[in-house]
């Protein structure tokens, strides 16, 4: 009865409740199990409670991730203005990279991600 006191026991629990129903399952059976497996990694969480100071830093993740949200909206209307202007100034004489917005945007995500190039 102790052993269903601690959510990570319960957690447990219903991963391998789940993995033993997918067993005999033969249809995607195998890939939705090793799924449930992977989920198990979550335990590695337990750790953040025993040592404090990476307590800490996460909790400061947790606070600072509406920042990070804010500046990555900055960051999306600073690329969807260079794409207008991009499309603007070059459709004529690239339309394969610039010749509509959609197409702006992802050749200026490429640029700046380095990717594709």
């Amino acid at each position: 009865i102790r052993f269903f006191l601690s959510g990570w026991n319960v957690f447990d629990c219903l991963i391998v409740a789940g993995a033993l129903s997918l067993r005999n399952n033969s249809k995607g059976g195998d890939v939705l199990l090793s799924m449930l497996r992977l989920i198990r990694l979550l335990r590695v969480f337990k750790v953040i409670r025993v040592i404090s100071h990476l307590q800490i830093i996460i909790d400061a993740l947790v606070i600072s991730l509406s920042s990070i949200g804010f500046i990555g909206a900055i960051l999306l209307l600073a690329l969807y203005i260079f794409a207008v202007m991009a499309t603007a100034l070059f459709a004529e004489n690239d339309p394969w990279h610039f010749g509509s917005l959609h197409l702006s945007i992802l050749t200026l995500f490429r640029c700046s991600t380095l990717d594709d190039w």
